[in-house]
């Protein structure tokens, strides 16, 4: 009775161990069919087995057209992600990639969407907390490819591994995921570099051609541009003993006692701007018997202002025995682009005689000139140009035939000293 006792005990028993497995059996297949990964899910938890992340890639990016291979030298760059697919799994998620060694990876270029990011010995290390939801997480960074003289392969291999607790090493003992990806890397970078173009140097726009004064060298005669006060004061050379420069004719300026004379013109056409350099330049001759150099003057004005001229003596103006030239000679006025350009042009030339000794003015070729580079080739320099004409001690039939300006001009005539300059005036 006993036995029988303890038998039916035995087998009630054995009868609910039973009964209780095949129901615990029952529950796990239900939650799996639920949620395929909620096994992988605790496994991974508690025993370290691969994390339940899907996808994790990793793939690479080059910065030439042609995505079969990278070029010697060139930058390359990598990214991997991964994402949560559970969306009640947390854990503390660790990647590594072993970089290969001859790749160069550029200061500063690992960025991460979250969590921490190192490298050291060659290693990147990623920590990243992973939070419930299906976040997407990615790193990047960019390296330079090496300079290769035959076409070799760079492969790498990115792990990812959970970590336990905050203070787990990342270890290779634990499951992982990988992901590995080649960059082919050929020479030709290195024979055939990429080279940008320099932008094209833009033609710069032609200066404009600068004016011209009308009958600029006298030899249309006279009431041809040029205005001339009180009479005549266009000459050629068959009237006087001067030799003219260019032509026959020319100014005479002077020559006559207690006068003012005044040769001008004014130009309708602007002066252009766009240049550093404009100037008046002209030819003049000097001859006085003015011992004293502040009684007849002579004065150069450009819209109504006076003009420190440049002459190629280094003499100045002067219509005294000083200012004598000898013959013809260059001048010019000082710049006149920065105070005229886009202006009207009024030129002025002007003698005052007193009564006592006799002096002369000769102007001729009078011309805008500049010395910019990039002037128009039509345009004259304002260098000094040496001037072959005859001299104004010439024979001595030259000068008494040159006595004064011719009687027409209707006033007492103080004329030239006959005998040459060294003969006396009146």
């Amino acid at each position: 009775m006993k036995t029988k006792r303890w038998f039916s005990a035995i087998l009630i028993i054995g009868t609910l161990l039973w009964l209780l497995a095949v129901g615990s059996f029952a529950v796990l297949a239900e939650n799996s069919a639920a949620n395929p990964f909620a096994a992988l899910v605790q496994d991974s938890i508690d025993n370290g087995t691969v994390p339940p992340v899907n996808p994790f890639t990793k793939t690479v990016g080059f910065s030439t057209s042609d995505a079969d291979f990278a070029y010697s030298g060139e930058l390359v760059t990598y990214t991997i992600e991964f994402q949560n697919i559970i969306t009640n799994y947390t854990a503390k998620i660790g990647v590594t990639d072993t970089l290969p060694a001859l790749l160069t990876v550029t200061p500063n270029s690992l960025v991460a969407t979250t969590g921490t990011v190192g490298l050291a010995d060659g290693v990147i290390t990623w920590i990243v907390d992973v939070v419930t939801g299906t976040q997407l997480y990615a790193l990047t960074y960019t390296g330079q490819t090496p300079i290769v003289t035959a076409e070799m392969t760079l492969s790498n291999t990115a792990m990812l591994y959970e970590i336990k607790n905050a203070h787990d090493p990342i270890t290779p003992t634990t499951k992982t995921l990988s992901a590995t990806v080649e960059v082919k890397v050929r020479p030709w970078g290195q024979h055939l570099p990429i080279v940008k173009r320099a932008p094209p140097t833009p033609t710069p726009t032609p200066k404009p051609t600068l004016p011209s004064f009308v009958n600029y060298n006298f030899e249309m005669g006279n009431g041809q541009g040029w205005k001339e006060s009180p009479a005549k004061l266009i000459y050629s050379t068959g009237e006087n003993f001067l030799e003219n420069t260019q032509g026959v004719y020319y100014a005479w300026l002077g020559g006559l006692a207690n006068q003012t004379n005044e040769l001008s013109q004014s130009i309708t056409l602007t002066l252009p701007t766009g240049y550093t350099d404009i100037r008046i330049r002209y030819r003049y001759w000097i001859f006085s018997d003015e011992i004293d150099c502040d009684n007849d003057k002579v004065e150069v004005q450009v819209n109504a202002v006076a003009q420190t001229i440049v002459t190629e003596e280094s003499k100045g103006n002067q219509l005294c025995q000083t200012g004598r030239t000898f013959g013809w000679k260059s001048a010019k006025t000082a710049n006149l682009a920065q105070s005229f350009g886009g202006q009207n042009i009024a030129l002025l030339f002007k003698t005052q005689l007193n009564a006592s000794k006799n002096s002369n003015f000769f102007v001729d070729v009078v011309e805008f000139c500049s010395d910019d580079a990039d002037a128009p080739a039509s345009t004259s320099p304002c260098t000094f140009q040496s001037v072959t004409a005859q001299n104004e001690t010439g024979s001595a039939a030259d000068q008494a035939g040159a006595a004064a300006k011719p009687i027409d001009i209707g006033t007492a005539v103080v004329p030239l000293a006959p005998g040459g300059e060294d003969g006396g005036g009146q």
